[in-house]
């Protein structure tokens, strides 16, 4: 009976050549005995799997290039990346856009608009954004003036008294504005 040199299990066939059970086990006792060999070794089939690796990437990248690359939906940029937007910045601005064209956002433009204005002048802003909203919302989309169906969002706010004539310290309320279409309140002076 012999036994394997490595592992000391029973080798099967009984040749009298073999030493080892298996190959793994013949490859073991030869590290074991060579140790400086077993270093040049594992450093060729690192080099040979870095190969292999790079080789699998660039062909995945060209199977996958359509996946990978996409352009940024606010300035148009090319990137590798699988987002939406190249950077924070661009995905704000192309939200905010996106905001700004639904109602709720265009009627914060508007009332934003309006305090802007009131405190350049030193003007005191007197009312919530749900009495504007609600003071809109009655219009539905008529002007006040010449009575004609414009729509919310054509429709402009118009202080009485108008903001560049009003004294500094003046308190606007609710009740001091109206909607207007924007040829009733360009007309108006």
């Amino acid at each position: 009976m012999k036994y394997c040199k490595f592992c000391k299990k029973e080798i099967e066939n009984n040749n009298k050549l073999k030493r080892f059970c298996s190959k793994k086990c013949a490859h073991k006792q030869y590290i074991k005995n060579h140790p400086e060999k077993d270093k040049i070794y594992k450093q060729r089939e690192r080099e040979k799997r870095k190969k292999h690796y790079k080789k699998w990437k660039h062909q995945w990248y060209i199977e996958h290039k359509k996946e990978i690359i996409s352009t940024c939906k606010e300035c148009g940029k090319i990137f590798n990346k699988g987002y939406k937007y190249c950077s924070s910045e661009c995905m704000l601005k192309y939200n905010y856009k996106k905001f700004s064209r639904t109602l709720k956002g265009k009627i914060n433009r508007k009332l934003t608009k309006a305090k802007r204005r009131e405190k350049q002048n030193n003007l005191i802003h007197g009312y919530t954004k749900k009495e504007f909203v609600e003071k809109l919302m009655k219009t539905e989309g008529y002007c006040f003036s010449c009575k004609k169906y414009i729509g919310l969002m054509k429709l402009t706010a118009d202080h009485t008294p108008s903001i560049s004539k009003a004294k500094k310290g003046f308190i606007y309320t609710i009740n001091n504005m109206n909607f207007l279409c924007m040829s009733c309140n360009n007309r108006k002076k």
